[in-house]
């Protein structure tokens, strides 16, 4: 495959395929579901039919193979081409119905059918490889990236999801990416923001966002950082404390205190000036008995 599948650009035949699939209930793999609806407008060969009559065989007739031919141009031996499917590769057992109108309902969920088949593989591996969105720009697969995380996480809503579910979701053009997102903020504990923003386009740098969305996940950031709360009665004396005493201050030497040394030093400086004045009161008292 030269290009990756795409899911935007493939929408017109592909939606309506899944839709389809969701109605009913009947046939719960998705490729048999493909099968059935393109076998619809074809019958098999006269002589292949009285065969597999009398055969025991469960051999599962090679449609998908033949579809990926169509697609990889390496014709299987088994296929051939159909002119009234618009040449398109089918296996050699079958020819084409002429009664099926190419205009009718079913005729078009033939081809929205074999179109499944013929990208089948390459849409299961788009989807099971998210590092290939780093690369790839496709709006509706970003979508589906965030529905998908609500399924995983098991969201009430999106729990029950299918792939096929969120792909659906992800087509609906009601469903917008910024309201996706406020469900994926509200989970608790949820910090990966840089998935939310790379599966809108990849990174919040680039200009080529919506700034309406970058606005409003910026404010989600917002609202998840934790906000301030008042100190506690205790928490606030020990913080007054703290801003008070002076062992915090960037000027302590060696664990003791510069306001600790002056403290000393005017006590000394107090014991000095009272000796000096009871030497001097002491003079005075002799001269006046000498005089």
């Amino acid at each position: 495959m030269s290009k990756e599948f795409n899911f935007t650009d493939n929408k017109d035949w592909l939606l309506p395929f899944f839709k389809g699939f969701n109605e009913q209930t009947a046939i719960p793999d998705i490729e048999d579901f493909a099968i059935k609806n393109v076998k619809k407008i074809f019958k098999k060969n006269m002589r292949d039919s009285v065969f597999s009559i009398f055969s025991n065989s469960t051999i599962k007739e090679p449609w998908k193979e033949c579809a990926k031919s169509y697609t990889l141009h390496e014709i299987s031996n088994d296929c051939r081409e159909s002119p009234g499917f618009n040449n398109k590769f089918v296996p050699k057992k079958f020819n084409y119905n002429t009664s099926k109108e190419t205009d009718s309902d079913e005729y078009k969920r033939s081809e929205q059918s074999y179109d499944y088949l013929r990208y089948s593989d390459d849409i299961q591996m788009v989807i099971g490889t998210p590092g290939s969105d780093y690369t790839r720009r496709d709006d509706v697969l970003h979508k589906y990236r965030l529905i998908e995380y609500l399924q995983k996480q098991n969201i009430e809503h999106y729990k029950s999801y299918t792939w096929v579910d969120c792909i659906l979701d992800a087509y609906n053009e009601e469903i917008k990416i910024d309201t996706i997102v406020k469900h994926i903020s509200k989970i608790p504990d949820f910090k990966d923001f840089y998935f939310l923003s790379l599966h809108f386009h990849g990174d919040l740098e680039s200009r080529d966002y919506d700034s309406t969305f970058i606005f409003r996940l910026e404010e989600e950031r917002k609202k998840q950082k934790p906000r301030y709360k008042e100190p506690s009665s205790q928490n606030k004396e020990t913080s007054n404390n703290n801003q008070q005493s002076p062992k915090n201050s960037f000027f302590n030497k060696g664990g003791k205190l510069t306001g600790d040394k002056s403290k000393k030093k005017t006590r000394k400086s107090k014991k000095r000036k009272s000796k000096t004045s009871n030497k001097t009161s002491k003079k005075r008292t002799i001269k006046r008995k000498r005089g």
